[in-house]
């Protein structure tokens, strides 16, 4: 069952305070309270339960992760908008200390959102019990779990592999990540080349904070399939969140090369640009942004941002102006006196 997303029900970013949140909550009790209004008993359910996660910082964070995780399995792109809705940038991710020499593989590191990754921590806790249910079967190790006869009978090793990379997946939607992790090693062993093994299972070491493994596999499928869906993408948002923009803005210019009307490519590279100081090609890229997508109100807060920090105040005003006629919210703009007197009464 897809998660709930607590905050559309309140109307409100994912990037509302704490502050935000009770206002917002208040204001909607007094709405639809069923003492005031009847008929809104399910819908103030939902408000009180959306509430009661939201203003809870653990319980947010678990949210969060469950979000991002379960949006990027089914829509990566949607992932990208739920991410980009955050204007923080998430916490830099700074390489534990290792005694032994990094792989001699080309490093370009694996991470996520702070919300995304808290959470799927908390998620992957409960995924050290590894049971498979396959009809019978009652082994008490993954390995044993894992029976080659289970599937091989008439199978080529490719059509097994297949096999085991579906059944992988949906275990990482059980958040069963050792046993996942399991059917991936194998279907690599039977499926050497087959981009999509190490792609998903990139995917699953990204989840589980194992950057370069997550690194390694996400190399492999662009070194097998440099057009592979979705691969730039993922890349390049990981090396974003990793402060190398640079290698962020070549893996995004890449991918726009396969998916040349995607909005959220060119407003994530925009943001990398931002990062590097070039304010001017960040605007340009977000501009390329709105006329592929003009109903994003992140987007236009954005632009607002690095025209500040470019030294357009006009600009930055109009754009601000227009991402809060939209609905967006940022304590930011009680920074702008002209967005004060564009809402205040004639």
């Amino acid at each position: 069952m897809p998660v709930k997303n607590y905050y559309k029900i309140l109307g409100l970013p994912s990037t509302a305070t704490q502050e935000e949140i009770k206002a917002t909550y208040r204001k909607l009790v007094r709405k639809y309270h069923p003492d005031r209004n009847r008929g809104y008993a399910e819908k103030f359910k939902l408000i009180q339960e959306a509430y009661e996660v939201l203003c809870d910082e653990r319980k947010r964070n678990h949210f969060d992760a469950q979000l991002a995780y379960e949006t990027y399995l089914s829509n990566p792109v949607e992932l990208a908008k739920f991410l980009k809705d955050q204007k923080n940038k998430p916490k830099k991710y700074k390489p534990p200390v290792v005694e032994q020499e990094p792989e001699p593989e080309k490093r370009i590191a694996f991470n996520s959102t702070s919300a995304l990754i808290g959470l799927i921590i908390l998620l992957v806790a409960a995924a050290n019990v590894f049971i498979i249910r396959m009809g019978t079967q009652s082994e008490t190790t993954p390995e044993k779990s894992v029976s080659h006869n289970q599937y091989a009978a008439g199978m080529s090793d490719q059509q097994l592999a297949e096999e085991y990379i579906q059944r992988a997946r949906m275990l990482m939607r059980e958040k069963n990540t050792e046993l996942a992790k399991v059917y991936f090693n194998k279907a690599a062993e039977l499926s050497p080349h087959n981009p999509d093994v190490y792609f998903h299972r990139g995917l699953l070491h990204y989840l589980l904070k194992d950057y370069q493994a997550a690194l390694a596999d996400l190399n492999k499928t662009l070194r097998l399939s440099p057009s592979y869906k979705n691969g730039h993408w993922v890349r390049a948002k990981i090396k974003y969140d990793m402060d190398d923009n640079r290698g962020a803005i070549a893996d995004f210019t890449e991918a726009i090369k396969y998916d040349p009307y995607n909005d959220s490519l060119y407003f994530n590279r925009g943001l990398a640009y931002y990062y590097l100081n070039d304010f001017e090609a960040a605007i340009r890229d977000i501009d390329r942004a709105i006329e592929l997508n003009p109903r994003q109100p992140q987007y236009y807060y954005d632009r607002g941002d690095a025209k500040e920090m470019a030294g357009d105040e006009e600009g930055t005003c109009s754009d601000w102006m227009k991402a809060k006629e939209m609905g967006y919210v940022t304590p930011d703009f009680g920074k702008k006196k002209c967005l004060d007197i564009a809402s205040s009464p004639s």
